[in-house]
């Protein structure tokens, strides 16, 4: 099987036990506020593992390929889903593991897309990219945390040739959602992706050079 692991600062094994899952675990695990680790597998599930490395729980029917995201209330968000058969989407769950919705937008009715991991803003709102490789441009969409109905969107440049998956989106601490885009630029949209805050050329760097803020919000 597959195991998560905790170390503690000194190296040493913090579980008497390593957490086994079922599948490949596909993404770097998310630790919460209330030191809860979540992890998704590819056999379908989001596990919840408490601090000291026992299940809380686990959802099944989950295709997340990119790490969860805990929200101030402990709200979880994951890109893909709502069924393993469809990356078309975005899932909530509560923080006991229910499920609070799963809405598939299906990439403005074209196939395959799907979406990567969630980012959330001051006021809540969840943006993630919907990508495609069989598109000319790719989607940073906003949903409402409550419902999971989709409130904004902004086209960026897409490509075939570039790694999709090496996109980057992030959120400055005044609310401009930032995207490292495929045509090797960093994107800075108003939080309603009504506007442009900037746009700026990293080119030749290109896709898949890391993106770290600060909190004092430089780039």
């Amino acid at each position: 099987g597959y195991q998560l692991v905790a170390l503690g600062s000194d190296g040493t094994a913090k579980w008497p036990v390593p957490f086994g899952t079922g599948g490949t675990i596909t993404s770097a695990p998310t630790v919460g506020r209330d030191g809860n680790v979540y992890v998704v597998s590819n056999d379908g599930y989001l596990n919840a593992v408490g601090p000291d490395g026992a299940l809380r729980w686990s959802a099944f029917g989950i295709d997340a390929r990119n790490p969860p995201t805990v929200g101030l209330d402990g709200s979880i968000f994951v890109a893909g889903g709502p069924t393993m058969a469809d990356q078309n989407g975005l899932t909530a769950l509560n923080p006991d593991g229910t499920v609070r919705w799963a809405a598939a937008y299906g990439g403005g009715g074209l196939s395959p897309t799907r979406f990567l991991t969630p980012v959330i803003g001051p006021d809540g709102t969840v943006f993630s990219v919907d990508i495609s490789p069989y598109r000319p441009v790719h989607r940073i969409v906003a949903v409402n945390p409550d419902d999971g109905s989709e409130i904004g969107e902004r086209q960026i440049a897409g490509a075939s040739s570039a790694g999709n998956s090496d996109l980057v989106l992030a959120i400055l601490p005044n609310g401009t959602v930032v995207c490292l885009t495929s045509d090797q630029r960093i994107l800075g949209s108003t939080s309603d992706l009504a506007g442009t805050v900037f746009d700026y050329s990293i080119a030749p760097f290109g896709v898949g050079t890391p993106m770290a803020i600060g909190s004092n919000g430089v780039i």
